[in-house]
């Protein structure tokens, strides 16, 4: 599950004077409270010098985060909406839903990471709108390897 959160940080500029800067992050977290505090977590150790607050986490829409080949990390991201079509028992087409979060170099590219996700996700499908957002980052959940499991070698003493 993804949470949209806003921090406000309180940053010195080369002149020696304050400015506030506000930023969106998507976080992949299970729940409001690992929400807040991942975001304390990242924000001390990302910005260890500043003052920050959180002043609004939401659960977001976004259900996936991809990114083009050969993205830099200057690149925009773009939310890019899919609607997965499906006919129900009467014969009715059911159109739902999956919002994707990509970091692309142009719209273009985008929906074309859209057209691909689309494919994965349904038979049937269409790529509705890729629209530039205003997220800063995403942080998502590290995947933890499991050690290598040694199975004991018992030996017998005879």
């Amino acid at each position: 599950m993804f949470f949209e959160v806003r921090t406000k940080r309180l940053t010195v500029t080369p002149k020696n004077t304050y400015k506030t800067v506000k930023e969106l992050w998507l976080f992949q977290v299970e729940s409001y409270t690992e929400a807040e505090a991942r975001v304390t977590e990242f924000m001390k150790k990302t910005f260890p010098s500043e003052d920050f607050s959180i002043p609004k986490i939401q659960p977001s829409k976004i259900q996936r985060v991809e990114k083009t080949k050969g993205c830099n990390p200057e690149d925009p991201f773009y939310k890019v909406k899919i609607e997965l079509l499906d006919t129900n028992d009467k014969g009715k087409t059911i159109k739902t839903p999956f919002f994707i979060l990509v970091r692309a170099e142009s719209p273009e590219a985008a929906i074309e990471v859209g057209n691909e996700v689309g494919g994965e996700e349904a038979s049937e499908f269409e790529t509705v709108s890729a629209n530039k957002t205003k997220f800063t980052g995403v942080v998502l959940i590290e995947q933890k390897s499991k050690p290598a499991t040694s199975k004991a070698q018992t030996s017998k003493k005879k």
